[in-house]
């Protein structure tokens, strides 16, 4: 007989583990992380939000560029798809949530107030083809 009781807790440790073992992405094209650069600490004369790092994602010829900034405990992203016609979008995954936004005209989408943990993005065409990042923590 079990007599184990249902765990009633947190479950987003779950939800992170879950999701990073998804196998819905196979089919898309996978954007490889190829550069990323943490900048150097600069004295500022505006205290506006730190650039904690730099990263760009390829694929054939689709580019991602993402600065991920520091909000005072929250996170921003502000990014540019380049090799992408216009009508995009870009989807903010988290475990248990998404973030859908429509690519600009010159190719930019950006999402603030994020908590800190793991996100993913996808790229999705008008044709409905999509380019999938792996997981990395903001």
């Amino acid at each position: 007989m079990n007599h184990r009781v249902a765990h009633t807790g947190d479950l987003r440790g779950r939800a992170s583990a879950l999701a990073a073992f998804d196998r819905s992405d196979d089919r898309r094209g996978q954007a490889r992380l190829t550069a990323e650069r943490c900048p150097d600490p600069e004295p500022v004369r505006a205290h506006g939000p730190d650039l904690l790092t730099h990263m760009r994602f390829d694929h054939d010829s689709l580019s991602i560029d993402l600065w991920v900034r520091d909000r005072g405990g929250t996170r921003s992203l502000s990014g540019l798809v380049v090799g992408e016609p216009a009508g995009s979008r870009v989807q903010v995954r988290r475990p248990g949530h998404a973030y859908d936004r429509r690519v600009a005209l010159d190719g930019s989408f950006g999402v603030v107030e994020l908590a800190p943990g793991p996100v993913s993005l996808v790229v999705r065409s008008r044709d409905e083809t999509s380019v999938v990042t792996d997981w990395f923590t903001v």
